[in-house]
Order: C-alpha cells, then sequence, then structure tokens
C-alpha cells in the first residue's frame, strides 16, 4: 500500500515537472517569437522615426544657433578671397585660412556649449538622460494602437562627432553684378541604442550665413555659377 502511495506520488512529481517544463518551453518559445517580430518588423520602425526626429530637432538646433551669427560685407570679404583675370571676371574662390579657421573653431565651441539645449520633440523624451521611450505601438501602422504595447527605451548620443567647413557660391545676378553667399556646412554622427542593435547616423546641414552683391561676372566657359568648398574641421 505505501509503495503504490509512493509510486501514485512519484508520478504526480514528474507530471508536474514535465508540465513546468513544457510551460517554461512554450513561455521560451512565444518570447523568441516576440523578439524576432520586433526586430523584423517595429524596430526598423522606430528607428525610423526616432532618427527623423532627431535629425530634424539638430536642424532647428543648428540653424538657430547660426542665424543668429550672421557675417556682415566686412567680415565675409575677410573669409573669402576671389581670383579674377585680366579681364576682371571671376574665374576662382579661396578662403583665407586664418579667418575661416577662428570662425569655424569658434562655431564648433559653441555648437557643443549648449548641447543640452537639443530637445526632441516627441513624447516620452527624458532630456537628462537622453533617453526616448517609444511605445511599441509606433511601430505599427494603426493611428489607434501608435501609442498603446511595452515601451522601447533608445538611447541617444547627440553629435558624437562633428565635421563643419564651409561653401561658398557665386552666381550671376542680373548684369555685371555677381551674388556671393557663404554656407556653413555641418556634418554629424550621432549614436542610437535601441534592445540588442547599436546604430549610428547622422546628417549634414547646410546654413547661409552671409550673402552680398558684388559687382562682376563670371567668364562663359564656367557656367552660371562657381562653387567652392573649404577644409573642414572636425570634434
Amino acid at each position: 500500500m505505501i509503495l503504490h502511495k509512493n509510486r501514485k506520488f512519484i508520478f504526480k512529481k514528474k507530471y508536474i515537472k514535465n508540465n513546468f517544463l513544457v510551460i517554461v518551453s512554450l513561455i521560451a518559445f512565444f518570447v523568441f517569437i516576440l523578439l524576432l517580430f520586433f526586430n523584423m518588423k517595429i524596430r526598423p520602425k522606430i528607428e525610423n522615426i526616432v532618427i527623423y526626429n532627431v535629425n530634424k530637432s539638430i536642424y532647428d538646433y543648428i540653424f538657430n544657433m547660426f542665424s543668429l551669427d550672421t557675417l556682415v560685407n566686412e567680415d565675409i570679404m575677410n573669409i573669402i578671397n576671389m581670383q579674377k583675370n585680366e579681364n576682371d571676371e571671376i574665374i576662382a574662390v579661396d578662403y583665407n585660412f586664418s579667418k575661416a579657421y577662428e570662425y569655424l573653431s569658434k562655431g564648433m565651441t559653441n555648437l557643443y556649449k549648449d548641447i543640452d539645449k537639443i530637445n526632441i520633440k516627441m513624447d516620452g523624451f527624458d532630456k537628462q538622460k537622453k533617453v526616448l521611450f517609444i511605445p511599441s505601438g509606433m511601430g505599427s501602422n494603426n493611428i489607434f494602437l501608435e501609442n498603446m504595447g511595452f515601451k522601447v527605451p533608445c538611447k541617444i548620443k547627440l553629435m558624437s562627432s562633428v565635421n563643419m567647413g564651409f561653401k561658398t557660391k557665386v552666381s550671376n545676378y542680373g548684369i555685371n553684378n555677381l551674388l556671393m553667399e557663404l554656407y556653413v556646412v555641418i556634418t554629424t554622427k550621432n549614436q542610437l541604442v535601441v534592445p540588442y542593435k547599436e546604430k549610428e547616423f547622422g546628417n549634414t546641414y547646410e546654413i547661409i550665413i552671409a550673402s552680398k552683391v558684388i559687382i562682376g561676372n563670371i567668364p562663359i566657359y564656367y557656367g552660371d555659377t562657381i562653387e567652392k568648398s573649404s577644409a573642414i574641421i572636425s570634434s
């Protein structure tokens, strides 16, 4: 009788153990399927949403910074040198290296000095920790589900590297006049860390900081425009 009870107890114990293993295996399987679905369907869409909004926010920050730092005519002529031929036509544009480097170095310093002012314009952004919590529903195409689901943490490292330089464009502007435009060109690299993946992304921004109408012509064989880019400085 006692032996029969022991066998029954052992059988029941094995049955519970086997059921437990089956349940754990099913949970692991469904977690795997969920992660696979997240990697294939949800994460790429979330990455695209975050990258778009980060790039836009950085553009707003850079535009506001450099549009307030517009150069006057005297400054632009100190930075840009124009080469003319015997007919007094502009055939090339170059830069005063020391003045260009001075401006770009100052711009780079200011860019990083106020980097904490960059605010990613999305709900769920922790400005102090630079972490964005995105509902997994954002990865769907259904507007009714976009604020639902578990929160996906997205760690953002803003402007992990920056290249900055000048671009000058001189074009015909009416009769015997030229329009000279000076742009600051900024290329940024950022890092985005989402579950199980780290991704680098960035963008290039051109902000006009000066323009001036000058007397002159461009030779016909050059076309209507002369463009020149300066050497860059990097962070």
